[in-house]
This record gives C-alpha cells, structure tokens and sequence, in this order.
C-alpha cells in the first residue's frame, strides 16, 4: 500500500471526499470512454506524488516573498542558455465554490477566483519572468460568460505576459469559450467551430501543439489537423497539451475512480501522439493531481487545479501548484513543480542540471 492510500485509509471521510472530488472534476458533458491507453504498465519519471503535499501532511508554508524568493533560487541554478522557461497552471474553475450560485457545492467557503489571483501574485514575482503562462482547460466552472469575464479581469490585472488558454470538459460550451477569447491572436473562430479550440505555435524551437480534449475523435477534423501539426513538425521537438490525460496517474485512488475519465478515445490520440518524430512530453490537467509518468513513448504530465488540489485535501488552503517548463536550444530540458505556497521540486529528469552542469554536458 503507497503512502497516500495508508493516510486515506486512516481518513474514511477523506477517501469518499476525493472519490467524490474526481466525479465532479470529469463532470462530461455527455460524453464517455472508459477506454485509456494502458496497454503496458506506465513508468514513474520522477519521486512522484509523495513528493508533493498529502492529505493531513501539510508541508511548511511560506509567505508569498518566501516562496518568490524559494522559485527565483531554484531558477537561478538550473536556468541554462537563453534562461526561457514557462508555466503551467489548470483548472482555474472560475465560478465554483463559494462563487457558484447553487446551494450544494464542494468547498463553498472556497474562492476560485481569489486562489487563482493569489496563484498570479507569486508567479509574477519570479525573476526572470516566465515567458508565457499555459492554463490547460476547465477555465470556468459552468461555460457561462459572466465566468469568463470575471477570468479576464483576474488574468488582465494578474498577468501581463502572453497567455496560451485551452478548453475543458467544463468549458462545454464551445460558442461561449470562442465568443469570450476571440481576442487572442491565436483564436480563429471559423475553423475552430470544426476542429475545436486546437491551435499550436513554435516557441524557442519547440513546436508546442494546443489540442481541445472535447472536440477530439479520430474520425473529426481535428485528428486531422493534429497529423498535419505532427507531420509539419517534422524533426523538431513537440509539446502537447491536452486537458485530459491518456493514461493512469500511478497513484491507485485517482486511477480507479472512474469519473477520472481520461480522453474519450485515449488510444486514437495516443497512437497519433506516437507519431511524432520527436515527442517531448503531453501536458494534462483535468484530475486535480500532479503527476508525471511515462508510458510506451509518451511521456505524460498532470497538474493540480489552482481551485482545489486532491494530494492537498488535509490542508486548510487546498494546495496551489504550477509546473515550469524549461526549454533552451530546441529541447525541453526539465519540468519542476512549484508549491505556491512552499517548494521547487525537480519533477523530470528527477534532478535536473545546474548551469555548470548543463554548460559541460553541451
């Protein structure tokens, strides 16, 4: 038994509120595919979730400045070449909780869009600055547009870099998510209504491919365009990111609930993925967990919601995670997770390089 299932074992209540976590977080909009792609048993890439808060053992919290201050540290020896690096946040849930106007909900004293302003304001502390923030889906808690406008003010006073956004599986409303973001340079509404929310990017040599997990089926337009991304790619690395994930976390209680769901048609997407001529990693949010494992050539990376993190449930705060992403010279050359409100982790490879390092290794 690992060690997060000995202290669920010891919290009855706790193990039923996390079940009960994961069926609200993959809330699917009608859809369903309990097929994933598990056909051989995934690799742990770094310490894994032991590493990262668990429920009734939260870690030592610092004060915004200290946590800044933790990151910058941690930046300062690991950044290489041209120092370029960006975030990952998910799960925003803007209109959840206590901003929801239903009566029943998880977490009713809870403010998602507070947790996310408060997310912003250490991350726009770092020095150097991430190039851009990546928030991969479930933007709003309900698709309804007041959400979506009460998100871009959080995102226009919080953060002033570019921002790449994705659709989720509660961002259902596909009319909504393009009418709120049809600002942003890469949103184009009349090919989306095909393909969904998809789009990609070239970033410091990396070809970064944004997919919409609500759109994906391998006989829609989408699977097509994501062949032509793949094909035009050609050597180059690419990075994926998809709301949901293709394949089990590692961790027994967020793998065997069912309402993880992970993408209706794992497989499909999977086998495409595994076409890439050089596949860096998939990024994923959806489960409110962090994660990191590997799997017949995909290297995959889940990320908690800034609006309740489920290896956080024992603490009064929630948990608040980020995931950096370090990219130098064509190549993603390690993945670190933030506790926003304590420490860096190495996340992949288990321990990455310092400059020197990484200087001598060149």
């Amino acid at each position: 038994m690992d060690r997060l299932s000995r202290l669920f074992s010891h919290r009855p209540t706790a193990w039923c509120l996390a079940a009960a976590l994961l069926l609200v977080c993959s809330f699917d909009s009608g859809r369903s595919d309990p097929r994933t792609a598990e056909a051989a048993g995934p690799v742990a890439l770094s310490a894994g979730p032991a590493a990262v808060a668990l429920v009734g053992e939260p870690p030592e919290r610092l004060s915004d400045e200290d946590s800044a201050a933790e990151a910058n540290a941690f930046l300062a020896q690991n950044l290489t070449g041209g120092r370029h690096y960006f975030i990952q946040i998910s799960d925003t849930h803007i209109g959840g909780g206590a901003e929801a106007e239903r009566e029943k909900q998880l977490f009713p004293k809870v403010h998602p869009t507070e947790k996310l302003r408060h997310a912003l304001r250490i991350i726009a502390a770092f020095d150097p600055r991430p190039d851009f923030l990546l928030i991969t889906g479930d933007l709003s808690d309900h698709s309804l547009p007041a959400e979506y406008d009460a998100l871009k003010r959080v995102l226009s006073d919080g953060w002033t870099g570019p921002l790449a956004l994705m659709r989720g599986n509660h961002d259902k409303d596909l009319g909504a998510f393009l009418e709120a973001f049809d600002y942003l340079p890469y949103t184009d509404p009349q090919r989306m209504a095909d393909t969904g929310f998809c789009y990609a990017f070239d970033y410091e040599g990396v070809r970064v491919v944004c997919l919409d997990s609500e759109k994906y089926s391998s006989v829609l337009p989408e699977s097509r365009w994501l062949a032509d991304e793949l094909a035009l790619a050609g050597d180059r690395a690419v990075l994926v990111a998809n709301h949901r994930h293709l394949f089990g976390t590692g961790n027994r209680l967020v793998d065997s609930v069912k309402g993880g769901l992970p993408q209706p048609e794992a497989d499909a997407m999977a086998q495409q993925l595994r076409g890439a001529r050089n596949l860096a990693g998939l990024l994923c949010g959806h489960i409110h967990y962090t994660s990191a494992r590997e799997q017949d050539g995909i290297r995959q990376f889940t990320i908690s919601s800034t609006f309740y993190a489920i290896e956080a449930l024992g603490s009064v705060d929630g948990g608040l995670f980020a995931r950096l992403v370090h990219v130098d010279a064509g190549e993603v050359r390690w993945t670190a997770v933030k506790d926003l409100l304590g420490a860096t982790r190495p996340e992949w490879p288990a321990e990455p390089p310092t400059g020197e390092e990484a200087a001598d290794a060149g």
